[in-house]
């Protein structure tokens, strides 16, 4: 890529302002002795560069010989400022020009104030905040760039950045200092102090508040009620009951009428049967409507022994007061069938 160009019959070297304005001091001298050799040799050959090696030398050794100081040179001569225009490359006004306390050049005063010379690679290494910042100093549009007060600026906010950053970790209380000013007997470190907490009464209520969620999600899945789909079966027992005289002739004593509601089933136990044996034994109630209910065993004629017991499956609707009827027979005279003993109760549910 074309950087410069060399007019040789005018003996002029052209570039472009921007490019000019964006070139460091090396990369300028570099061009000058690449074109001036141009005017010499137009092509690229042996001469050319040894030409532009000696040009390089020579600009070299004016830079580097030891400079001649005389009496005049020593006087001190007070910084004049000059009549001509801003030194901003963008500006060029004419008029009153003030003087940077950074750099010590002139400007007017929409371009006295320095700003950072920044590039954009520059601002997108950075991390947030920081990045913020040196995004807003590049964004600026008064101001002139300074170097000088660019490594003011930068070393200033790292400062800043670094100060925030402990002011945070002690009120985080994340970091912990060593208290290195007095040894300690044991030879154990010793710790500052974290800052206690301050209560108030929000946090005390926010607490308060999650003890009481707890308490309550605990409770439902220890009772199964957060389980709408795997409700437990729940028994019905019979207590309370009632029996008529016929039961007491007989001998006949119930301890226990369980039902059961996830299969739908009484469970009869069965404990003084005396001298008779059941013949028939079956359950009537009503239903909510106030038609009889029957639940019959799987065969008759049941014999039943002291603590026995007998599954009888429901045969219609659930009953809210059942009936239960049993049918005892003479176990020396299976031909006489005594009275029917009927239990009845109110059926609870636990």
């Amino acid at each position: 890529m074309e950087i410069a160009h060399a007019h040789v019959d005018m003996g002029l070297v052209c570039i472009s302002r921007g490019r000019l304005e964006s070139m460091g001091l090396g990369e300028i001298k570099e061009t000058a002795t690449h074109e001036v050799s141009h005017m010499i040799y137009a092509d690229h050959g042996t001469e050319f560069h040894r030409t532009k090696n000696k040009s390089s030398l020579m600009i070299w050794h004016q830079s580097h010989e030891p400079p001649v100081l005389s009496e005049e040179d020593l006087r001190k001569i007070a910084l004049r400022k000059p009549k001509g225009t801003c030194n901003e490359l963008s500006c060029k006004r004419r008029g009153k020009l003030k003087t940077c306390e950074y750099c010590k050049r002139f400007f007017c005063e929409t371009h006295a104030k320095p700003r950072m010379a920044l590039i954009l690679n520059q601002v997108n290494r950075e991390k947030e905040p920081m990045r913020s910042k040196l995004e807003k100093e590049y964004r600026r549009g008064d101001g002139h760039p300074d170097y000088q007060f660019t490594q003011f600026r930068w070393q200033r906010l790292e400062d800043e950045e670094t100060e925030t950053n402990e002011i945070f970790d002690t009120f985080l209380d994340k970091s912990k200092k060593i208290d290195y000013r007095s040894k300690p007997s044991n030879n154990r470190r010793s710790w500052e102090s974290p800052v206690p907490k301050r209560w108030s009464w929000k946090m005390l209520f926010k607490q308060a508040t999650l003890v009481l969620a707890a308490t309550a999600i605990y409770i439902a899945i220890s009772s199964g009620s957060w389980m709408p789909n795997e409700r437990e079966p729940q028994t019905t027992l019979l207590f309370n009951t009632t029996r008529s005289p016929t039961c007491d002739q007989a001998g006949l004593t119930l301890t226990s009428v369980v039902y059961n509601e996830q299969n739908n089933s009484f469970v009869v136990t069965v404990a003084n049967i005396g001298i008779l044996d059941l013949a028939n034994f079956w359950i009537k109630g009503f239903d909510p409507i106030g038609s009889y209910a029957v639940l019959t065993p799987p065969d008759s004629d049941v014999i039943l022994v002291p603590g026995d017991t007998r599954d009888f499956v429901l045969q219609g609707p659930f009953v809210l007061q059942p009936i239960i009827q049993l049918q005892a027979m003479n176990q020396q005279c299976p031909q006489i069938v005594s009275n029917v003993c009927t239990y009845s109760g109110t059926v609870y549910s636990c």
